[in-house]
């Protein structure tokens, strides 16, 4: 349980670093090995204005 409520805390944190940045495309990927959380790997993608617009409603 506590691992979870680390992850979602640091999820939060990595979408409010993505909007300091500006970057609008963010993850994060956890490895555990048991009950701990051996690895955290967080990613942020830029998009290109092409991107945007197809995207876009």
């Amino acid at each position: 349980m506590e691992a979870k409520k680390k992850m979602k805390r640091i999820y939060h944190f990595l979408l409010f670093l993505a909007e300091r940045i500006g970057e609008p495309r963010a993850f994060a990927q956890f490895e555990f090995s048991g009950d701990k959380c051996e690895s955290i790997d967080l990613v942020f993608m830029r998009v290109s204005k092409e991107e945007e617009e197809i995207s876009a409603p």
